[in-house]
């Protein structure tokens, strides 16, 4: 997340933003929410955190894992708590790297990392 911070563009900041306002759209929609286009803005706007890390063995690593990611987000964000949790700290992460905030960023994403987990652990008991 330092890294990303101090090496993010405009471009994908903004790319980082409309991936979460998709999060926040599909919970503002009528009837049953589309978890899996919630997921997928998810996880997109964590690539675009890697990418602009510039880090080519970390980019290598977490492409890979992106499937896992998505079947435990699928899992994970079938409640709308969750769901809203993750819309919350992806708004935190992005107002941190906004500003160019490299601790900031880090705790967020910590913060943000200690929620999903709490949730992976709630979906398996």
């Amino acid at each position: 997340h330092e890294l990303a911070a101090e090496r993010i563009t405009p471009e994908q900041l903004e790319e980082m933003r409309r991936h979460l306002g998709t999060m926040i759209q599909v919970e503002a929609e009528e009837g049953e929410p589309d978890v899996a286009r919630a997921v997928e803005a998810d996880i997109a706007f964590h690539r675009i955190i890697i990418e602009a890390a510039g880090n080519e063995y970390l980019a290598a690593t977490y492409r890979p894992l992106e499937e896992v990611l998505k079947a435990v987000r699928m899992d994970t964000s079938a409640t709308a708590k969750v769901r809203n949790e993750a819309i919350h700290w992806h708004g935190e992460i992005l107002n941190k790297l906004e500003n160019k905030d490299t601790k900031g960023s880090r705790e967020a994403m910590r913060s943000h990392m200690g929620q999903t987990m709490g949730a992976v652990r709630e979906d398996s008991e």
